[in-house]
This record gives structure tokens, C-alpha cells and sequence, in this order.
């Protein structure tokens, strides 16, 4: 299975293809990002690594290097589906939400502003939302544009 949304063969292209998505709930990770230093579960084990801060954590707010890069793919997933929701009249997508949370596999123990974090997260999805609605009008008659 291909989880690279820049990869051809993807599994989110094929989800997409197959118009399954219902509601997307949106989280930022990286690819083999860090382990949650700062939780643990009850038996020891660290944390996770499923969940990276989506702004640039302030210094000591974060266990490990921060790369803004390694979010691409997270975003990558957002405006395929945003897309194709944006493209297809039919479109089964009626949820997108955030998901920061505070679990020891995700943001428990951060020192960033898990709110702060999950409202920028929904302001970027709006911002992308609303450019990729203003292309898809730029190129296509409006009445192919889904609401």
C-alpha cells in the first residue's frame, strides 16, 4: 500500500476515485516524525508519533527539530480531497474537521498551544478551500462546481 500522496498509486487517489469520503478528519503528521518524548502511555511505552505541531513550536515547546516540510503530504491529503469535493457535483463529503488532540500517541505533554495549532490548522483549510474553489472557477463553467 502507498500512503505518499505524491506517489502514483496512492491510497488516497484510489479513496478519492471511489468517492468514499464522508467525513475527513484532518491531523498533521510527518512521515516518521518523532515519538512523543513528553508521554507515555500507563506501561511506558512512548507515544506515537501521530500527531506534529502545525505551526513552528516556540523554543521548548517542542521535543525534537521542527521541519514545515515534512507537514507537505498531511496537506498534500487536504487538497486532493478538497479538490475532488470541489470537482464532483456527487461528492459524498459533507465532514472535514480538525484533530489535535491531546492522547499520549498524539500531543500529549506538548508545550504548543494544541488550540492554537487546531485553528490554524482550520484557517489553512479555509484559505486552501477557497483557493482551489477560486482555480477550479478560473478554469471551469461555474455550474460544474459542486457547493
Amino acid at each position: 500500500m502507498i500512503l505518499d500522496p505524491f506517489e502514483s498509486g496512492n491510497i488516497v487517489d484510489a479513496w478519492i476515485a471511489e468517492n468514499m469520503t464522508l467525513w475527513h478528519a484532518v491531523r498533521p503528521v510527518a512521515p516518521n516524525g518523532p515519538r512523543n518524548a513528553w508521554a507515555q502511555h500507563p506501561d511506558g511505552r512512548p507515544g506515537r508519533a501521530c500527531q506534529y505541531p502545525f505551526l513552528r513550536p516556540r523554543p521548548g515547546e517542542w521535543h525534537s527539530d521542527w521541519f514545515a516540510y515534512k507537514l507537505e503530504p498531511s496537506k498534500e491529503v487536504v487538497r486532493k480531497v478538497l479538490r475532488a469535493h470541489l470537482q464532483n457535483q456527487n461528492s459524498r463529503l459533507r465532514y472535514l474537521t480538525t484533530e489535535i488532540i491531546d492522547l499520549p500517541d498524539y500531543g500529549d505533554g506538548a508545550r504548543y498551544s494544541l488550540f492554537e495549532h487546531s485553528v490554524a490548522l482550520a484557517l489553512w483549510i479555509r484559505e486552501t478551500e477557497a483557493q482551489l474553489r477560486a482555480d477550479l472557477a478560473a478554469s471551469l463553467p461555474a455550474e460544474s462546481l459542486a457547493a
